[in-house]
């Protein structure tokens, strides 16, 4: 059951045993969880003053973690332990401080010893597979396809499963997972954010835009949800609406925060400002969580390759490798590197076992066609390009991705195909349709290649838009000089 679902629950229960500190505390989560975080804040220390409990005090150490004030929410934890170390509330808290400490192992043990007290939890199973898993979605993979029969089926299952699938960029397989979560759960917040996080990275903006209002509705303080409509307000070209946001995704839940740098480097990467990108992305790298240190880490990998620094890449690579050793997005970024150094050679052997992973990761196709070119393989070429064409496996960037490299290969009818798939299922990516028009003015209509450009420039931040706006110019001018008469005409 959501917070929102409980809440007339919660009320009717309060009226028979208006002593019950358990049904206190769970009113205040409700509130915190539903927006109202004023209110949770008000109601525990009112109920504070009245009797102190271990359950009322670990929901004020949550609202104290929710505000990212760490220090006074582990002495407020420290006080509900006094009064009772077991309560299910005071242990949901110290895993959750447990995690923002970076410390995913003893989040692990705390939800266990969570599951061996309160058994037949699906948040608590959920929680568990999440940090025992926080760094290897192979874990995760496990222990959901172990997961016990209680749990299997419930909200949380999809949700956690969806989760993993669209970290995996199995976009169809997410949407499908947080479907079913929304139909179990339909009056939770963070169901339909799931969903419109998933239906957004798909391109279904409009489906996102619905999904993330009905989010807002639940809870007005979601940070996803305000993140999903940031997204899609970019993706429209309205900046500051974007903006605006982003600004109140950050103010509404303030424990998210510790991603600052890294999604500072993100906007700035959309900006074209990859300096900027290169030197947020090195501060993430410094974060004390695990999980935000690797992300960072991938991105600025990812970046310095796109940059030709490949040596600072390959440091990088080997600090990544020292905090999680065996990872097959650690492989795929090993195979650009040497792709980018003109070394497909060296690559062809971790290529080809990237390939029969299960699931093979989405990146590694377009490094695949590089190599099976460079090795004159046309036949395996053919056999990747089937490959991608019945499924478009990952986001939008990958499959450009192999779109582009099947050009660079001179496989431009192969190209087209793919390119036209791909569009027809996310016909407004913006990235898509940017190499639709470079393809369309290679072939000779620069007439139509502007149309497409002018469409997409109010789409694109300001440094990016002097890219943009100087391949206009470009085409224009080749235009104007076919009308232009010939001398001695």
């Amino acid at each position: 059951m959501s917070y929102a679902g409980a809440k007339p629950l919660v009320a009717t229960l309060l009226e028979q045993h208006p002593d019950d500190d358990d049904l206190h505390a769970i009113r205040a989560l409700i509130l915190l969880w539903t927006g109202d975080l004023e209110g949770a804040r008000t109601y525990v220390r009112r109920r504070l003053r009245i009797r102190k409990s271990a359950a009322v005090a670990a929901v004020a150490a949550e609202i104290a973690w929710f505000l990212n004030r760490t220090d006074h929410a582990l002495r407020i934890c420290r006080n509900a332990e006094h009064l009772d170390s077991c309560h299910f509330l005071v242990l949901r808290v110290k895993a959750a401080l447990a995690s923002s400490e970076g410390d995913d192992e003893t989040a692990a043990a705390i939800w266990q010893r969570s599951l061996d007290l309160y058994p037949e939890n699906p948040n608590a199973y959920s929680a568990l597979v999440q940090a025992a898993g926080m760094l290897d979605l192979e874990i995760q993979d496990r222990m959901l396809a172990g997961a016990p029969a209680w749990f299997i089926g419930s909200a949380q299952y999809y949700a956690r499963r969806g989760i993993v699938a669209l970290q995996r960029a199995s976009l169809d397989k997410a949407i499908e997972d947080f479907r079913q979560e929304v139909a179990l759960c339909p009056t939770n917040s963070s169901s339909w954010a799931h969903l419109a996080n998933a239906l957004r990275a798909a391109g279904k903006f409009d489906e996102a835009g619905s999904a993330a209002t009905i989010a807002l509705d639940l809870n007005s303080r979601n940070p996803v949800a305000m993140r999903v409509m940031a997204g899609i307000a970019r993706q429209k070209g309205n900046t500051r609406e974007a903006n605006e946001w982003v600004r109140r995704a950050a103010k509404a839940a303030p424990v998210f925060n510790v991603v600052t740098h890294l999604m500072s480097g993100n906007e700035m990467l959309r900006k074209g400002d990859k300096a900027g990108a290169i030197r947020e992305y090195r501060k993430a790298t410094q974060n004390s969580r695990p999980i935000v240190e690797k992300i960072a880490r991938i991105s600025l990998i990812k970046l310095l390759v796109l940059e030709k620094q490949h040596s600072e890449a390959r440091d990088e690579l080997l600090l990544a490798r020292e905090m999680s050793g065996a990872d097959p997005r650690l492989d795929v970024l090993e195979c650009s590197i040497l792709v980018a150094e003109g070394k497909e050679f060296l690559a062809g052997p971790l290529i080809e076992k990237l390939l029969y992973s299960n699931p093979t990761p989405p990146e590694v196709y377009s490094l695949a066609i590089q190599y099976y070119a460079s090795a004159e393989n046309w036949a395996q070429l053919d056999m990747i390009f089937d490959t991608v064409l019945s499924q478009l496996p990952g986001f939008p960037a990958s499959i450009g991705a192999s779109v582009s490299a099947l050009w660079k290969v001179g496989r431009k009818e192969q190209a087209r195909e793919l390119l036209q798939a791909a569009l027809r299922r996310y016909p407004a990516d913006r990235s898509l349709r940017l190499i639709d028009a470079r393809f369309i003015s290679e072939g000779g209509d620069k007439r139509s290649a502007l149309r497409i450009y002018r469409k997409l420039l109010p789409n694109f931040r300001p440094k990016s838009s002097k890219t943009l706006r100087g391949r206009i110019l470009r085409v224009r001018r080749y235009i104007e000089g076919l009308f232009k008469p010939r001398r001695g005409g």
